[in-house]
């Protein structure tokens, strides 16, 4: 097997208990590796969503290109999907991750269930949540929140389509924020978890003529930061798309004397201790 340079590095990283490899892919997606296992949140991959809206007001065209093809990826025990839009279910990438990877167990909403089973998810490898919700997977204790990406959208039949994950692996606990706005109750659900490290994105509010779904601007995800007292936070959810970005440099600011932060550089991984 060829072995990517980005998942060779990753993969190389000799790790203790409470110290995590960690490499951002984009978007919300990080390929994280703890003592015990390697996990891969929210992976796009593609330029699908380029492809789709292309000539349209909303073109998502691409700021940088994909560090790695989805065709490359191997070693991940876990996928997390937050939510059932492209640029987290990516219909290019999760196929072709799903057949090349037979052991490789995925976790996303029952509202997506339908969708990864159609993107040849092996049902017996696809773990649907709800929100409000735990599930224990190998040494994962996993619990579900859910989150408004715009609206929380409850359904009784499937829950919410939209979800945080807690991950609570080797003495570390992990937000993956996934896609959401602040929503009343959010600040009590997570400060009921002693967070090491959250994910958050930091995009925020665009014209609503672009049709595109909100998330906590960087002013509302250090506001949670300081809230919930999160050890350290890695800012998401820019530098994918033109249209829809955040200014890392406002962040940096802003964040600068009030919480713990690191700025992922897209592709280079890196080795943390929390």
């Amino acid at each position: 097997m060829r072995k990517h340079p980005i998942l060779r590095a990753l993969y190389n990283t000799d790790l203790k208990q409470k110290e995590l490899a960690i490499v951002w892919l984009g978007q919300n997606g990080f390929l994280i590796k703890s003592k015990s296992c390697v996990f891969f949140f929210d992976p796009y991959l593609s330029d699908f969503a380029e492809q789709w809206t292309y000539g349209w007001p909303n073109e998502h065209v691409r700021i940088h290109s994909t560090p790695i093809s989805a065709k490359e990826i191997y070693g991940v025990n876990y996928v997390f999907c937050s939510h059932d839009h492209v640029d987290h279910i990516d219909p290019f990438a999760i196929p072709i991750m799903a057949l090349r990877n037979h052991d490789t167990e995925f976790i996303a909403p029952k509202a997506a269930e339908s969708r990864m089973l159609a993107l040849y998810v092996n049902k017996k490898k696809l773990f649907s949540m709800q929100g409000d919700d735990t599930l224990e997977l190998g040494p994962l204790a996993i619990f579900a929140v859910p989150a408004a990406h715009s609206m929380l959208d409850f359904d009784e039949q499937t829950g919410y389509p939209y979800l945080s994950y807690v991950i609570q692996i080797d003495g570390i606990t992990i937000l993956h924020a996934g896609d959401t706005v602040p929503y009343k109750g959010q600040v009590e659900k997570f400060s009921s978890f002693n967070i090491d490290l959250a994910l958050l994105p930091i995009n925020g509010r665009k014209d609503p003529a672009l049709e595109l779904e909100p998330n906590f601007s960087i002013d509302e995800a250090i506001e949670l930061a300081q809230s919930v007292d999160i050890g350290m936070v890695i800012p998401m959810h820019y530098d994918m798309y033109t249209l829809n970005t955040a200014s890392i440099v406002e962040f940096i600011h802003k964040a600068e004397g009030k919480i713990n932060y690191r700025i992922a550089q897209m592709g280079t991984p890196f080795q943390l201790k929390l």
